[in-house]
């Protein structure tokens, strides 16, 4: 009896390990395996939220109308919106983060599509985890 409840405290203990740092494949494009890894066993709840921002992190929105490429935050800071020229690989309504090679940082991201003339937005890691705290 006691090496059956050993036996099933490992079991659930080795399968905890393995799921903290499954990983999307799809990360690969913009993370190392490195990356990920250390990712993985520093902060499990990071890959949940990586995997969480394939399919979420990205939308697309209308250019906004200025011509200036600088957006004012709220501390007075301006930020350059940085430009991409040419088409995706991809469609813009399915288009993901990591088909640019971008990472999730702590703040959205903003980049002009030139021949699209719309603007895609890549959420930041405090939007992601709040609608995964929603989803919970």
């Amino acid at each position: 009896m006691k090496k059956h409840i050993l036996l099933f405290i490992l079991l659930a203990f080795s399968s905890q390990i393995v799921y903290c740092q499954s990983y999307n494949q799809e990360l690969l494009k913009s993370y190392s395996n490195k990356e990920l890894k250390e990712i993985a066993k520093s902060n499990p709840n990071e890959i949940e939220l990586l995997n969480y921002a394939i399919e979420h992190a990205c939308y697309v929105v209308e250019k906004p109308a200025t011509e200036k490429t600088v957006k004012h935050t709220v501390d007075g800071r301006s930020i350059s919106i940085p430009v991409f020229n040419g088409k995706l690989n991809v469609d813009l309504d399915k288009v993901k983060f990591t088909d640019l090679g971008f990472k999730i940082q702590n703040e959205n991201i903003y980049l002009i599509l030139t021949d699209y003339n719309k603007m895609l937005v890549i959420k930041s890691k405090w939007v992601l985890q709040n609608e995964i705290d929603q989803i919970k």
